[in-house]
């Protein structure tokens, strides 16, 4: 069978309560001619029920076959919309505003600045999550005056910063469309 790569069609859920209609009325005729039915059958019949239903919900079938072996199904488990969901809160978790200055702290050309509270708060937040690392003397370090002239030199990104702003770039025309 070819590959299904989103929802169930109308045909598709037909098909699937007929299924497991059938298995249910099938155990219901066991259960009705056998003198001491296993106690595990009712478990056993809502257990195939119910992974008959969600099966189409958390894998692609990537092939379905019927023969002497019984029903073989390959199945591929979805996970590109819990990676795409993950990829988004992680991007989206910083302002423009924050990445822009991540990003020209990664470029080593910042320009001039001035260390308020504001500012402060930006710097160490970014430090808090390894994106970026003082030179020396931590947040401290970097003079207080008004337009200092460039903040490249007390502070530069880290791998992790730039592997953030790399992300960033690749992923959000995608989280954007």
């Amino acid at each position: 069978m070819e590959e299904r790569s989103t929802g169930l069609s109308a045909s598709d859920w037909s098909i699937l309560i007929a299924c497991s209609g059938f298995v249910f009325d099938a155990a219901l005729v066991v259960r009705l001619f056998l003198p001491n039915p296993p106690s595990g059958l009712p478990i056993g019949i809502a257990v195939g029920v119910g992974a008959m239903l969600l099966a189409p919900l958390l894998f692609n079938i990537r092939e379905l076959n019927v023969g002497k072996s019984g029903l073989v199904a390959k199945l591929e488990y979805k996970v590109e919309q819990a990676n795409l969901t993950l990829d988004k809160l992680v991007v989206l978790s910083m302002s423009e505003e924050i990445y822009g200055n991540l990003t020209k702290i990664a470029k080593g050309r910042f320009g001039s600045f001035y260390l308020g509270s504001s500012f402060a708060r930006e710097l160490a937040f970014l430090s808090h999550l390894g994106y970026i690392e003082f030179i020396q003397g931590g947040l401290d370090g970097i003079p207080s005056n008004k337009d200092m002239p460039e903040l490249s030199a007390y502070v530069r990104a880290t791998d992790l910063g730039r592997q953030f702003i790399k992300l960033r770039e690749v992923a959000k025309p995608v989280l954007n469309a």
